[in-house]
């Protein structure tokens, strides 16, 4: 296009070079020298005006540019020569087109540039020019007032660059501090005053440019005219500091011009630059006679400069006029300046990076880059770039790579010019390539760059330079810079001097450097007999001196092994990132008289207090310490601004352990997510240290390492690093140990960064049973499964809950620290209990399937949809699992498959192989051979509808599957067992065929599921398709077994004191007893959580009778002793197994082959009538050893006294049963005890654990409710031998007598203490019953269980579920009814976790199992709605319903009325209880009733959950209706529970229909809450469009609501997670949203990325990553 026009337009019309020119007349004076003319003589000139024009142009610009006579002169006679002066403009342009870029040579003495600011040091200042050139500005050079008068900077060129700064520094002090004048990205002008490369001196390689901006040196020939123009650049620093400004001083000689600048100009965060000496380019803003208004402002709203008198007064830094003469696409722009400068726009300088847009004769403001007078060629640089327009300092992408990154993926050429290839990075980052970067030649048709590295990043043009070179993107460190201080380096020796140390050869030509102290941790007199030349060696990074350009290395063993992964130390190399807390090592450097200097790495100085050098008196620090010696130090304090850092020699200090408590107290358990350091790794955990304080500590179990399943997480941990960071949930702490418990479990992770991990009881409440909620497996027992949510708050799902049938174990389905979800049950508000469920609520939302029809990127290249996929036809797959009975395989990426353990071969031994040998990953070829219901099971034909359940079923061997009518009795098959139970073995035999052993034949068959066996078919049930079949058996030859040999067999019993065992493919069995079984004789259980009928184990032989075909087996490896002989030291204790029981003493089993034998004297401490009683076979037993001289001589004891006795002479030897006595007792402790009598007057009790100590409980102190005990004879409520416990009131020395006390309120509120007591010394907060994990199997045989009912009646309590079902429900949920807009979501809310005390404290130390019992409890605790509730629970089991109604009855009238939430429970009982057997008309009495007395909106929402739960819609809907008229004006919550029970019972129109009568009634306030929530429930329930229709209205509705866009996102990612697309749009609109702040976008931002980092998508992230930093700029 310019091209075009430049050839259409005519020289006759209008000569581009006068449009919009104002040069002003020249003047003979300035302009025209006397002894030469401007135009040729002769008379009447020839020439047309325009070329008049032309030649008075070229004049002008001839003595604008002259710098002595001489070369006026010169120039002057060689343009005389030119014709017309159109070869002169020719000629001219050629040398535009060649100085395009500037080099180090092109720059000649006193040429002025425009330089940015990069760096500020002491002495000077470093600047960085365009195309990469730099210069430094030294103090002197700055301004003429900034140093004190007295200070002589006069350089010695006989001095070092180093002496003469250490000069400086001497005599500058304190009192110029240049890091706080001048500020980095600053723009200046600046003038050449020396040139290294140019001069060739000795400085050459240093600095390449020597460079002034002191005003004097600037401004020197500057015109005073030129000044008084709006819009002029000049340089100048504050002269004097006067009320309202300074006076600027403009370096100008004899002068009348006045310069000023308003202080308004400088903010708040500038008042240190208003100090005199102070250099700043400004702009003039207005103009007064003499005086002239100066800003710091630059903008492209200013006025450019359109005239001048003098060349001299175009700055570098000038905003001007560029007219264009010529356009140059690979070139750049070219034009002029004020009508005859010669000046080169280049494509480096373009705003938008095209040239396109520029017209030839158009003028177009630009900024003067630089001024250049080259061998007489004058010309000027200018700049487009806004950052150069508005000289602004703000840098925009210097951050975005760092440098050497590198690109792997090719880079887009924009466009090139003869020097460089500019390159796109991203959307909208440029870099540029110098052509000596580039691997080969670049030709016109290249439109990328392969590959590339960033070498660094010019600060000028704001653009990063990269390279092409492979030898630079290969090589890790590109220049000295980028080595890291503190890194290790190998180098070869090349000069060792015995004065200044050794020299290395380092990787890339880098020069290494050691002085003489740091050669080695001990001094060397003579360095060179161990640094020999060309010997390796391995150091250290002290220092970069880029002076020299050294690598400054230490060789110190001390320093070069030290900072390892599992150091606690950290290399320390400036102030930043430096915080007190950190441990380093530092290197004496001096002492003074108030302490010690230590040095860290690059030269980074700190120092150590003397009070600070030792626990000791430190008056001399010299005395302890010397110089160059290394010690470890603490860091005490850090001041970035005063460049200190304080230490300290003694690790441990009182700050310290203050800094962890409060550390630790500070930590909230389920909330905190904090980043840790891996410091220690063990086979079953990771040791970490906490980022913020290094000195705490804690444990991540290989449980708690993710979600996985622990083989998972056991190879996790084989891939954590030391060093590695990580983030972990705090789940537990101790705070007297200081370790933490952490879980990197994501589920716990996320729920707690959402803060809906349940951290408290009332949360739990607040859940409600409709909310997933994510926890961890704490243990498993036969009461349920122990769901954690961090390590102080467990709830309970019992065993109908796990989703189990009841022949399934749960210890082998689930296993400890599993990461599980479940659901709440029901709760108890008065002991802050509460019961879980793994099984989701029955409401949930009906999910509809899509029919597949195309199949998307297939393995096989010719399958290209369903219809391809026929029975018979062999395909290519791609294995994705090897599961135990199928290969996981894919077809494409919508449609997978199985391939069945049968279908891998023919024999048992070809499938073995085949499966082993087979890889995930692995492509291989099938047939296929039908479908695969997954749901259902079961093998089904091929058909175009496969749904989400489907599978294909393939065959590695089978084109298809044999039919049940092929096979026949006697038919030998082989199959696995796919399924068991008690009386039947369920075979696989094909994908279409079942078979299964019956009874009769488990016994001579495997049962481990997926273990592959021969069978023989016996019988065809063609009615059922089933396959009757009978194993097939060899024998074993027991003859050729020796002892100890190894077999594998499958478990086929358990009982309780022996398993029987079937040798694997063989019909032999094998019996292993309980003392061959257990690994020690602590129990007498065998651990059927270990073992399960049907799993296949190793045993061990260990005695075999051939002849009866005998075998007896042991589980011990290699029939192993639990107990050596050797151990059995006298006084050593161990538990034993009774043997057999004989009138002399009892026989146990020490061991499986160790015998012992406790005589009748040493069994018990007590006499002992009918000792025999208290013992049977293979009973546990705690004992001591007397003697064991030999295996066939070993004496124990079982009494207590030789149990406790700490004195081994004393054993055997004879006294008291327990050795507590009457003095013992203490008086207001609480004791188990026995029913001795019962007379009316009291209970006689014995203590238990004293010898023959008794007390009377009096009527009076047998309960708190005196009145009840009135007409009640006692021995209704006790009776010889039972367990009471009891509180001791007082004691009689004298008469040993006790008086005891059976009251409540005492007993509670002394076990109370002793609870709590315990749970502040141990820092435990379980609950003493509810949480105790560690029962043994004993105690839980020996509870008595209250049985329950069957099916069609209630399911009553045992253990824990203290309610049966007869509270179906949860307590009521704290009324949500509004909605606090003023929430920030952005914040985690921090809520201390309660103490939990077991309050349940019953009479007696049994469950209760009598109506006596019962009355006995009540009467400790009428206030306690537990005791009624079991009670009624009780009768109900025997059938007495009206008994149980009239205990309910008579706990409403004993409960206090300030006890609601007791009266509540019971009230819901009484509900619950007519519901079940009572009637419609009884219920709505009992309704009625208790909305009288409790909350009536309570009662309706109890009722209601009553009626869903047993799936009365119909009653639970008319109810809802009700309170809706009811509570609807008040009650949000109604609302929201009927608009839930609505659509999930699929009643979409009511629910619609509701939330439009909701809006009418409910006030304004609550508007927003409740189509929040309709909203949510539409996505959980409903309609998702319908949900997003209402999210959209209530974002345009409630605009200042920023948390809704939240919910939204949540919403979307839960329930529409395949809308990728969709999220991120959403995510865009948000971060989008004007009206959100800084604190919220950096929450969207942050949930964004994790959402893509949780799909892997890099690109995404990386956009994500780029539209933060955007809105960061924008924001600024």
């Amino acid at each position: 296009m310019v091209e075009q026009n430049n050839k259409k337009r005519s020289f006759d019309d209008t000569n581009p070079l006068t449009k919009a020119d104002n040069t002003p007349e020249l003047t003979k004076s300035k302009l025209i020298r006397d002894e030469e003319n401007a135009f040729p003589r002769g008379g009447a000139s020839a020439l047309t005006p325009l070329e008049l024009k032309q030649v008075a142009n070229e004049a002008a610009g001839d003595v604008l540019f002259e710098k002595d006579s001489e070369e006026a002169s010169s120039v002057s006679k060689k343009r005389k020569t030119l014709n017309n002066g159109s070869d002169d403009e020719g000629e001219d342009e050629d040398m535009r087109k060649k100085f395009q870029h500037l080099t180090y040579k092109t720059i000649p003495k006193n040429s002025q540039l425009l330089g940015r600011l990069i760096k500020v040091n002491d002495f000077g200042l470093t600047f960085e020019f365009e195309d990469g050139l730099f210069g430094y500005c030294s103090i002197e050079n700055i301004s003429s007032n900034i140093l004190p008068e007295d200070v002589d900077m006069d350089e010695n060129s006989d001095v070092s660059d180093e002496e003469y700064e250490e000069e400086k520094e001497d005599e500058i002090g304190d009192e110029v501090k240049l890091q706080k004048l001048f500020a980095v990205g600053t723009f200046y002008t600046c003038k050449v005053i020396e040139n290294h490369v140019l001069q060739n001196s000795a400085k050459k390689g240093k600095k390449k440019l020597t460079v002034s901006i002191n005003p004097q040196d600037i401004n020197k020939d500057v015109d005073d005219a030129d000044i008084l123009q709006k819009g002029a650049t000049v340089q100048g620093s504050i002269k004097t500091i006067e009320d309202h400004g300074c006076v600027i001083d403009l370096g100008l000689e004899d002068t009348k011009i006045s310069a000023f600048l308003p202080l308004k100009e400088f903010n708040s965060d500038e008042q240190e630059l208003i100090k005199k000496g102070n250099v700043f380019l400004f702009t003039v803003l207005k103009t007064s006679d003499r005086v002239v208004t100066l800003t710091r402002q630059a903008s492209k709203e200013l006025k450019t400069c359109d005239t001048i008198t003098n060349i001299d007064s175009v700055l570098p830094g000038a905003y001007v006029k560029f007219l264009v003469d010529s356009v140059d696409s690979k070139q750049g722009v070219f034009g002029k300046l004020f009508g005859s400068i010669p000046a080169i726009l280049s494509l480096a300088q373009l705003n938008n990076l095209s040239v396109d847009e520029f017209e030839i004769g158009e003028n177009y403001p630009v900024r003067v880059i630089s001024k250049i007078d080259y061998k007489n060629f004058a010309f000027m640089h200018v700049s487009q770039i806004n950052t150069i327009i508005n000289l602004s300092s703000k840098q925009s992408t210097s951050d975005a790579f760092p440098i050497g990154f590198k690109f792997e993926e090719p880079l887009k050429i924009t466009f090139k010019d003869n020097s460089y290839v500019y390159v796109k990075l991203n959307d909208t980052i440029t870099g540029c390539i110098h052509l000596s970067k580039i691997e080969g030649d670049v030709s016109s048709k290249s439109k990328q760059i392969k590959e590339s590295r960033i070498v660094s990043f010019n600060q000028f043009n704001e653009m990063y330079v990269l390279t092409n070179l492979k030898s630079q993107i290969d090589v890790e460190y590109l220049t000295i810079r980028d080595i890291p201080v503190g890194t290790v380096l190998s180098g070869e020796v090349r000069e060792v001097d015995a004065k200044k140390g050794v020299t290395l050869k380092l990787m890339n030509g880098f020069v290494g450097k050691v002085l003489m102290n740091d050669l080695s941790d001990i001094k060397l007199n003579y360095p060179e007999r161990k640094f020999k030349i060309g010997t390796k060696v391995k150091g250290r990074v002290l220092s970069i001196n880029l002076k020299n350009g050294q690598v400054m290395m230490t060789l110190r063993k001390q320093l070069v092994n030290s900072f390892q992964e599992d150091d606690n130390t950290k290399i320390i190399t400036g102030f930043e990132g430096v915080s007190a807390g950190d441990f380093s090592l530092a290197t004496v450097d001096s002492f003074n008289n108030y302490g010690v200097t230590v040095k860290f790495f690059n030269n980074t100085r700190g120092f150590i207090p003397k009070k600070e050098v030792s626990d000791a008196f430190v008056k001399d620090a010299s005395k302890f310490l010397k110089v160059n010696q290394i010690v470890k130090v603490k860091i005490l304090e850090v001041d970035q601004s005063k460049n200190r850092i304080i230490t300290s020699c003694k690790l441990n200090s009182k700050e310290e352990v203050e800094e962890v408590n409060a550390i630790l107290d500070s930590l909230v358990l389920g909330r905190s997510v904090e980043e840790c350091i891996v410091v220690e790794k063990t086979k079953d955990s990771i040791i970490v240290e906490l980022m913020k304080n290094r000195l705490i500590r804690g444990v991540v179990y290989v449980g708690h390492l993710s979600d996985s399943r622990i083989e998972m997480n056991r190879n996790l941990i084989k891939k954590i690093t030391i060093g590695q960071q990580i983030e972990a949930l705090v789940i537990d702490k101790d705070a007297k140990t200081k370790i933490i418990n952490f879980s990197m479990k994501q589920s716990l992770m996320s729920s707690a960064v959402e803060e809906k991990l349940p951290i408290s009881f009332e949360q739990v409440a607040q859940a409600g049973t409709e909310t997933a909620m994510f926890g961890y497996i704490k243990s498993i027992s036969q009461r349920g499964i122990f769901v954690g949510f961090n390590g102080k708050f467990v709830g309970l799902v019992l065993p109908s809950y796990t989703g189990l049938s009841r022949e399934e174990d749960m210890s082998s389905k689930f296993y400890a620290e599993q990461s599980v979800k479940v659901y709440l049950l029901k709760t108890d508000p008065e002991q802050q209990r509460f019961l879980l469920s793994f099984i989701p609520p029955r409401n949930e939302s009906k999910k509809t399937s899509k029919n597949i029809i195309e199949v998307i990127n297939p393995v096989d290249e010719s399958l290209k949809t369903l219809q391809d996929l026929t029975v018979g036809n062999k395909i290519k797959v791609q294995v994705k699992s090897n599961k135990r009975q199928q290969l996981n395989v894919s077809i494409s990426e919508n449609i997978h498959g199985r391939i069945d353990l049968t279908q891998l071969g023919e024999t048992i031994d070809e499938i073995n192989s085949i499966k082993q040998s087979i890889q995930v990953g692995q492509t291989i070829e099938a047939y296929i051979v039908g479908q695969h219901d997954v749901k259902a099971a079961k093998y089904l034909p091929i058909t175009n509808n496969l749904d989400k359940n489907g599978l294909i079923e393939l065959s590695l061997t089978n084109k298809s599957l044999k039919n049940f009518d092929e096979f026949k009795v006697d038919d030998e098959v082989v199959g696995y067992v796919n399924n068991s139970t008690e009386n039947l073995r369920w075979i696989t035999i094909s994908p279409s065929v079942k078979g299964k052993v019956s009874k009769k034949f488990l016994k001579n068959t495997v049962s481990e599921v997926s273990q592959l066996s021969k069978f023989k078919v016996i019988e065809i049930d063609s009615e059922h398709k089933i396959l009757n079949l009978e194993p097939v058996l060899t024998t074993l030859d027991l003859k050729a077994l020796n002892k100890g040999d190894k077999l594998e067999a499958n478990v086929i019993a358990i009982e309780d004191t022996f398993m029987l065992f079937r040798i694997s493919g063989c019909d032999q069995q094998a019996i292993a007893h309980v003392t061959d079984i257990l690994s020690n004789f602590e129990t007498n259980q065998i651990p059927k959580g270990k073992y399960s009928v049907g799993m296949k184990t190793s045993v061990f032989v260990k005695d075999v009778d051939a002849e009866k075909k005998r075998l007896s087996v042991s589980l011990l490896k290699h029939n192993k002793s639990q107990v050596e002989l050797s151990s059995l030291t006298r006084g050593s204790k161990l538990s034993v197994l009774v043997k057999r029981i004989t009138p002399a003493g009892v026989f146990v089993f020490v061991s499986n082959v160790l015998d012992g034998f406790i005589p009748v004297a040493l069994i018990s401490d007590a006499y002992l009538k009918d000792w025999k009683r208290q013992f049977k076979p293979l009973q546990v037993i705690k004992t001591v050893v007397i003697r064991a001289e030999n295996a066939e001589n070993i004496t124990l004891s079982s009494r207590e006294s030789d149990l406790t006795t700490q004195n081994i002479d004393d054993l055997g030897k004879r006294r008291g049963k327990f050795g507590k006595e009457f003095v013992d007792v203490e008086v207001g402790k609480v004791y188990d005890g026995v029913v001795r009598g019962v007379t009316d007057f009291g209970v006689f009790i014995n203590l238990d654990g004293f010898d023959k100590v008794s007390g009377l409980a009096h009527k009076m102190e047998i309960s708190d409710n005196v009145e009840a005990l009135k007409d009640r004879d006692l021995n209704d409520l006790f009776g010889e031998g039972d367990s009471v416990r009891c509180y001791v009131i007082k004691k009689n020395d004298t008469k040993k007598q006790l008086s005891l006390s059976l009251k409540g309120s005492k007993v509670n509120s002394s076990v109370e203490e002793e609870v709590e007591a315990e749970a502040e010394d141990d820092d435990d907060v379980m609950d003493v019953e509810y949480n105790n994990e560690s029962d043994s199997d004993e105690e839980e045989v020996e509870k008595t269980t209250v049985p329950e009912l069957s099916e069609d009646g209630l399911s009553l309590s045992t253990g824990f579920d203290w309610t049966g079902k007869i509270l179906d429900q949860v307590v009521a949920e704290e009324d949500s009814d509004s909605d606090d807009e003023s929430a920030d979501f952005t914040k985690k809310t921090k809520a201390s976790a309660k103490k939990v005390v077991d309050k349940t404290i019953a009479l007696t130390t049994e469950t209760p199992q009598s109506n006596a019992d019962f009355e006995r409890l009540i009467l400790s605790d009428p206030n306690n709605s537990v005791n009624w509730l079991n009670f009624t629970a009780f009768q109900l089991t025997v059938g007495e319903v009206a008994k149980a109604r009239e205990i309910l009855d008579r706990a409403l009238n004993t409960i206090n009325y300030r006890e609601e939430q007791e009266k509540l429970n019971i009230w819901v009982a009484r509900l619950n209880l007519e519901f079940t057997f009572g009637s419609s008309e009884s219920l709505n009495e009992a309704f009625v009733k208790a909305c009288s007395y409790m909350d009536d909106y309570v009662m309706h929402v109890k009722l209601i959950m009553i009626y869903t739960s047993a799936g009365k819609l119909d009653d639970a809907d008319k109810l809802y209706t009700k309170a809706i008229k009811k509570f609807g004006s008040e009650r949000l919550a109604i609302w929201e529970k009927y608009g839930e029970f609505l659509l999930s019972t699929e009643k979409k129109e009511e629910a619609h229909l509701l939330l439009v009568k909701a809006l009418k009634q409910l006030p304004k306030r609550d508007h927003v809450a409740i189509v929040k929530k309709f909203c949510q429930l539409e996505y959980k329930y409903g309609d998702i469009e319908q949900g997003r229709t209402l999210m959209e209205g209530l974002l345009v509705d409630a605009s200042k609501r920023i948390d809704l866009w939240n919910v939204y996102i949540d919403l979307e990612i839960k329930y529409n997670s395949k809308q990728k697309t969709n999220i991120e749009d959403l995510f865009e609109r948000c971060v989008a949203n004007p009206k959100i702040n800084k604190k919220q976008a950096k929450f969207f931002f942050k949930k964004w990325v994790e959402y893509e980092e949780s799909h892997k998508d890099s690109k995404m992230i990386d956009y994500v990553a780029a539209k933060a930093s955007e809105y960061i700029r924008n924001n600024q």
